[in-house]
């Protein structure tokens, strides 16, 4: 397979399928896979201990600070036996601070023992921190817009109401009488998320108190939330878009402990998610790779010898087979091998 200096190709496959000789590999691999499921792990009880320690000192704390490439970097190196040069940078120095409060107890938990990954490790570690960013980040966007919405409907039985609608043995009268409070609900909706600002909220107490007592109770309830989100500004004067612009992972937290309480004020259950990701979701299913992720991490050379295969035409041919065609035959016929 004949490259030019300037191309690039594009392959998609795993390691395993597409490695000439993958099992010699297979160790670094795993202690690879098995470093970023703990990062998560770790990763989700410093937030959920800060906010707990938050709510007894009155601190503050807020995840969103901590939406950079460079904690999530921290938080891997932490994980590792190797050890790092001293840093003067203020970021990087509170991001040690919160990880160093909270190592020592994950790792008595969780009975985790240091790791170490073999090569160079720094553009791994880069690629990982910004897949985790990704996750948090892509989580908060796609998923508290939603979640919100369930919450709503929780705090009305709307799962309930739609079901009597459905149920054909369900008396005409009854089913009238839940399109009545489903109506009644959409206006709660608009009148609750349609305003260009919390002050616009506040000022809606009177179309609330004409709906019912209970429309009052909810719009309370959810009222101090709606304060944190988007600092009291709504973009495009509507709820919805300044969730899914934000992408605020602090107000998804902070929407999370009202659904944590919905038992207590309505007496039904409340939704089940999850605020910190404990796993690669909402990230690309295919990553692209250098030579010097490959060199370095998959076949572990030298440094030395990294620099010269950037210069060695063949280096793709002598690891990776390119001829393999993606369809070849298996047990239950024709299958995809994943190669490209």
């Amino acid at each position: 397979m004949m490259v030019d200096e300037k191309s690039i190709v594009v392959v998609k496959a795993s390691l395993s399928q597409i490695l000439r000789n993958p099992a010699i590999y297979q160790d670094r691999v795993n202690i690879i896979n098995y470093l970023v499921i703990v990062e998560y792990l770790f990763a989700r009880y410093i937030f959920v201990h800060a906010y707990e320690d938050d709510e007894n000192e009155s601190d503050a704390f807020n995840a969103n600070i901590f939406m950079t490439d460079g904690f999530f970097f921290e938080v891997l190196r932490s994980l590792q036996t190797r050890t790092y040069r001293a840093s003067k940078d203020e970021n990087t120095l509170w991001n040690r601070q919160i990880i160093n409060k909270y190592i020592i107890d994950f790792c008595a938990l969780y009975r985790f023992q240091l790791v170490m990954i073999p090569g160079i490790a720094s553009n791994l570690e880069a690629y990982i921190a910004r897949q985790m960013l990704t996750a948090y980040i892509n989580n908060a966007e796609m998923r508290t817009e939603t979640h919100f919405r369930t919450c709503i409907n929780a705090f009305f039985d709307v799962r309930s109401l739609r079901s009597t609608l459905r149920h054909r043995t369900t008396m005409t009268i009854d089913k009238r009488l839940a399109r009545t409070y489903l109506s009644e609900i959409s206006s709660f909706k608009t009148i609750l998320t349609s305003a260009e600002s919390y002050n616009a909220l506040e000022s809606r107490v009177d179309k609330i108190r004409v709906l019912d007592k209970e429309y009052l109770e909810a719009f309370m309830f959810f009222m101090p939330w709606s304060e944190t989100v988007g600092g009291g500004i709504y973009w495009k004067n509507s709820v919805w878009y300044e969730l899914l612009a934000a992408k605020s992972v602090h107000v998804l937290y902070r929407l999370s402990k009202l659904n944590a309480i919905l038992p207590e004020v309505v007496g039904r259950p409340s939704a089940q998610w999850q605020v910190f990701p404990l796993g690669r979701s909402f990230i690309p299913a295919y990553v692209q790779f250098d030579i010097w992720i490959v060199a370095s991490h998959i076949l572990n050379l030298p440094s030395k010898q990294i620099h010269l295969e950037y210069k060695n035409p063949d280096f793709w041919k002598r690891h990776f087979d390119f001829n393999r065609r993606p369809l070849r035959r298996g047990p239950g016929g024709r299958e995809f091998d994943g190669t490209f």
